[in-house]
């Protein structure tokens, strides 16, 4: 005879503690991370070398090149051209790490025209909406030079600057025609399933 199932209310607490373990255990990591590059930064001593051993085939493509050679850091060995272009999978941010991977909607969040509280509080909102639902995750469309406010939170996020007549070099083509380009990209790059905006303009919006 089979002993007794566990009841619902005890799986999904189990469920609850299990991803809230696993989502603290990121926020650990991330600050040993920061504190990673912050060491690394005062390290002067670092060397700007490295050795490259054959990357990619580079031995294949050019035999008469020697198989090992010393680059320069930030020197290009990395391909650039792809046979297909793949949808992004944006972060879905960091208090909801459990949600990477799974087949859910990418919806765009345009926050433009805001100062930094006025931003943090309607991330903090989509966060809180995110958190409870757990059935999308967001792209951030702003014209704010406030990266850190999105960075925090692990979020995805693209910048495009307001458009300043004054300043448009004589000559250029239209602000409005690379403004609708720009946009349409950034919906095929993540995949965007619709764009909801905060104010009284839109992201790439005159």
């Amino acid at each position: 005879m089979s002993g007794p199932s566990r009841s619902t209310a005890s799986l999904t607490a189990e469920l609850i503690q299990l991803r809230e373990g696993l989502e603290n255990a990121y926020r650990r990591l991330g600050v040993m991370e920061e504190r990673l590059r912050s060491l690394s930064r005062r390290n002067r001593a670092a060397s700007n070398i490295v050795e490259v051993f054959d990357v990619f085939g580079a031995a294949e493509r050019a035999p008469h090149m020697p198989p090992r050679r010393a680059l320069k850091t930030g020197q290009s060995v990395w391909p650039t051209a792809r046979a297909e272009a793949h949808v992004l999978q944006p972060t879905p941010g960091l208090a909801n790490l459990t949600l990477t991977g799974q087949d859910l909607a990418v919806v765009g969040f345009s926050v433009c025209g805001f100062d930094r509280i006025e931003l943090e509080r309607i991330v903090e909102m989509v966060a809180a909406k995110q958190a409870a639902d757990r059935n999308f995750i967001p792209v951030f469309l702003t014209d704010v030079m406030a990266a850190d406010v999105f960075r925090r939170r692990r979020y995805a996020f693209e910048y495009f600057p307001a458009p300043d007549a004054a300043h448009r070099p004589p000559g250029t083509r239209p602000w409005e025609d690379y403004a609708r380009e720009r946009l349409a990209l950034i919906k095929r790059k993540y995949g965007l399933t619709r764009v909801i905006r905060f104010g009284k303009h839109g992201f790439c919006e005159a």
